[in-house]
């Protein structure tokens, strides 16, 4: 069988995808369409209630919450495709351990508040990013003003995610480099707030040339941020991006200073 698999919100530019869009257009081409939600969780979209057949969640990210679990699952929207899923899930033997599957009970019972609460940290991170002179660009659709584009998407939230770009000439690995509260880790959706480079970690498989044609520069960060005071994340971010520029002045002491200036002071 054909089958049509994407994401919600794309990793790591967050662009929003219409899940019922693109199910029609599965659908209309005899395919079935695969949604992976792990990004949003139930609690923000129920994709099967916009016309997906199959929702995957890696449920390691925030159905658990907690880093201390590798699990996923599968959500049909009838029997028929059930059965096929559990037969082949039979055969390969991919059954989860009873603890694991506690892990993941009890991570559901704290879901909406852990995801309120990393929403509104992710809200007032973009908000200080939009402004900062070091940020070229932000991505994160829970951007204040995206309000009709999650509604019109069937999101009820821009979810935890956030990726932005520095300004040419300052080195993003000096600001990962120099966070303290935030954590370097290529996962997401724990309650502990994680940054990444993406070019040198998640996508660094990716040939340049086709990386860049999709939008993910040298100079892009991704920050999957958890639930601790935004104050403290916000803090964070800054005394990082501070060392970012001095160690940029050290380096280019003898260079064209002028052509970043424009950038930081515009």
């Amino acid at each position: 069988a054909k089958a049509v698999y994407f994401e919600v919100l794309t990793n790591p530019l967050l662009q929003v995808n219409n899940v019922t869009k693109i199910s029609e257009v599965a659908h209309r081409h005899g395919a079935i369409a695969i949604v992976d939600n792990t990004f949003v969780t139930p609690y923000l979209q129920q994709p099967l209630d916009q016309g997906a057949d199959i929702v995957i969640h890696s449920a390691t990210k925030y159905l658990a919450g907690h880093s201390e679990v590798n699990a996923g699952l599968v959500v049909v929207k009838d029997d028929d495709l059930g059965k096929k899923i559990y037969f082949a899930q039979n055969r390969l033997g991919g059954v989860l351990a009873p603890n694991e599957c506690d892990s993941v009970r009890r991570g559901i019972q704290t879901l909406a508040l852990r995801m309120d609460r990393q929403q509104e940290n992710a809200r007032a991170i973009s908000s200080y990013l939009l402004l900062h002179p070091l940020v070229k660009s932000v991505h994160y659709p829970g951007l204040p003003g995206h309000e009709y584009e999650l509604a019109s998407n069937g999101l009820k939230g821009g979810g935890a995610v956030l990726s932005f770009e520095v300004v040419p000439g300052v080195d993003p690995a000096d600001v990962l480099d120099n966070l303290h509260v935030f954590r370097l880790a290529v996962s997401l959706g724990a309650v502990e707030s994680l940054a990444e480079l993406p070019c040198r970690m998640t996508h660094f498989e990716l040939p340049r040339e086709e990386r860049l044609k999709v939008g993910i520069t040298d100079e892009l960060v991704r920050l999957a941020v958890g639930i601790e005071d935004k104050r403290d994340l916000i803090e964070d971010l800054g005394q990082a991006f501070d060392i970012a520029y001095e160690h940029y002045l050290q380096y280019h002491a003898n260079g064209d200073l002028f052509s970043l200036a424009q950038h930081v002071y515009a």
